[in-house]
């Protein structure tokens, strides 16, 4: 869409799709190359090979800060405890399941809410069901997909409607510095399919689902502070993400 709006000021275009698995850390050490790929999507620039001042961030809220939106991946016989979850001392009196790698929980961590960690993805369903942790927090874009397939396998895993948390995690896009001109466009781009609406409704295209379960449900929603962010990235992130959802949840800034 970026590259389309972009034609009349810079021509004509080629989008090549680097099929092949990389790690993440690969990933970023191609994309700062530049040569095998030169553009990818990434949540944060951190790791063995990441060096910010070889990737040009296009800072353009991609998923609206919904990535940052986690809802609570829950056993049956738990809908009933979350649903008097209306207080974050409540809240602070359950326990989370999260991958011990995952930065998510360093930001559960710092806000003081309890973690029960485990060594991969697919040992936190295990752990649930033996009962080890009382919710999965999962982003609000991936929490009802899950469970659907879990359930489709006989496995019942309910989403709790009534409860989540917040808490900055943008999905920018990031391009390899020596490609300035692509970071020109795509930023021009997206711009303008901002300014006229095309940007929200390839949106709505994917994730109208999404947000009509957020105003449906209006959840008791934790709005808690990323460690991995500065203080005004903080704000300015969450700020945009209350201006956006805000309307449709309860909004409560954890002190």
């Amino acid at each position: 869409m970026a590259l389309e709006k972009s034609r009349p000021k810079y021509g004509d275009y080629r989008l090549n799709y680097y099929t092949d698995p990389l790690s993440p850390a690969r990933a970023k050490l191609e994309a700062q190359k530049g040569q095998l790929i030169n553009v990818i999507f990434a949540t944060e620039w951190q790791g063995t090979y990441a060096d910010k001042d070889k990737i040009i961030a296009i800072e353009f809220p991609v998923l609206k800060g919904l990535l940052g939106m986690r809802s609570f991946v829950v056993q049956q016989h738990t809908l009933d405890k979350l649903h008097s979850v209306d207080t974050f001392a409540k809240l602070q009196a359950l326990k989370a399941g999260q991958v011990s790698t995952w930065p998510d929980t360093k930001i559960l961590s710092y806000n003081k809410l309890p973690v029960i960690t485990a060594d991969t993805y697919g040992n936190l369903f295990e752990m649930l069901g033996h009962k080890r942790f009382d919710y999965l927090p999962l982003s609000i874009l991936e929490s009802y997909t899950v469970t659907e397939e879990f359930q489709e396998g006989g496995i019942d895993l309910q989403v709790a409607p009534n409860v989540a948390v917040f808490y900055p995690l943008p999905m920018f896009i990031a391009v390899s510095a020596t490609e300035p001109e692509i970071a020109q466009r795509l930023e021009y781009g997206l711009k303008l399919a901002q300014q006229d609406g095309s940007f929200d409704a390839l949106f709505s295209m994917h994730f109208e689902k999404i947000e009509k379960i957020i105003q449906s449900n209006k959840p008791h929603t934790f709005i808690l502070y990323n460690p991995h962010f500065s203080k005004t990235e903080n704000d300015t992130l969450t700020k945009g993400y209350i201006h956006s959802h805000g309307s449709m949840l309860k909004a409560h800034l954890v002190p």
